[in-house]
């Protein structure tokens, strides 16, 4: 089955902003505990290297009603529900794998056997869409997503080779799709801190150069601005061969594995003000790299 040349992640709400031209971020480790070698005080002595991406891997679970559109074999249409991450199959196969280009990443691991104050990210997504098209009969070509979420998650290992714990980074609250581009299906959402436990994970991601928000360049910080700035998200990401993991009555499960990167987009102040849109998110806190 030739199944999602596209699958997941993410753009905000506004269709004028869907070119991908990566905005450089980069994460700020103060107060996670979390991070060593900080050597370079002049530079933000919590800070990694600039990035213009993460490159991610995962796996994917999709479950399509074939029941749902009315008839009885895969349609346009039948509704389905696509999760996976860490609490579905682990860290192994469900982590961000690198800021590109490497840097100073002060503890950063893609896996779990790492000190005690390393550290890494992980995600969970369940994503709520339908069958967009159908190939020969049997095999899907397409589809969109109007529901469900996305998770980023920020780990902390325990020195031994497992996980100490993860913690609420972001959430993307999923409210439509694209899918006019061709080499990836963008989703759209709004970004949401509400149930992070803290300050601390609300400031982890940071975009550098480019658009602010009164000085504050924090995902929060952008996201809770007023006027709104658009803000995307988007995923290259490759399908391995997918493969059919069960069908049970009228429920067909597929699944495959995934490896790319996600970038992310704030466009320039003179772009912004062509564009119109209402943005994510709640509450901030300014943390801005020296």
């Amino acid at each position: 089955m030739n199944f999602f040349k596209q699958t997941i992640l993410v753009s905000t709400l506004s269709a004028a902003a869907m070119s991908v031209q990566a905005t450089p971020f980069y994460i700020d480790l103060n107060g996670t505990g979390v991070g060593n070698g900080f050597s370079d005080a002049t530079n933000c002595p919590t800070c990694t290297s600039d990035a213009n991406e993460l490159t991610v891997k995962y796996q994917s679970h999709t479950a399509i009603d074939l029941a749902s559109a009315g008839g009885a074999g895969l349609d346009v249409g039948d509704t389905l529900v696509t999760t996976g991450g860490y609490s579905t199959d682990g860290f192994s196969v469900n982590a961000v794998t690198g800021l590109n280009p490497s840097g100073a990443d002060y503890g950063f691991s893609n896996t779990s056997f790492a000190a005690a104050n390393d550290w890494g990210l992980t995600f969970e997504f369940n994503l709520i869409g339908q069958v967009a098209s159908v190939i020969n009969g049997t095999d899907v070509g397409d589809v969109i997503y109007n529901g469900g979420y996305i998770d980023m998650l920020f780990v902390k290992f325990d020195g031994l080779g497992g996980i100490a714990s993860t913690e609420q980074a972001m959430r993307l609250n999923v409210t439509g799709s694209d899918l006019d581009n061709n080499s990836n299906l963008l989703i759209f959402g709004t970004l949401d801190f509400s149930l992070n436990t803290g300050n601390t994970y609300d400031s982890l991601f940071n975009i550098q150069g480019g658009a602010s928000c009164a000085g504050d360049i924090s995902f929060r910080g952008l996201a809770e601005c007023v006027p709104a700035l658009d803000f995307t998200f988007v995923i290259d990401q490759n399908l391995n061969q997918p493969s059919v993991e069960s069908l049970v009555g009228n429920i067909l499960t597929v699944g495959g594995t995934h490896d790319g990167s996600l970038a992310f987009n704030v466009p320039e102040p003179s772009t912004l003000a062509l564009l119109s849109s209402v943005l994510f998110g709640l509450g901030g806190a300014l943390r801005r790299k020296a």
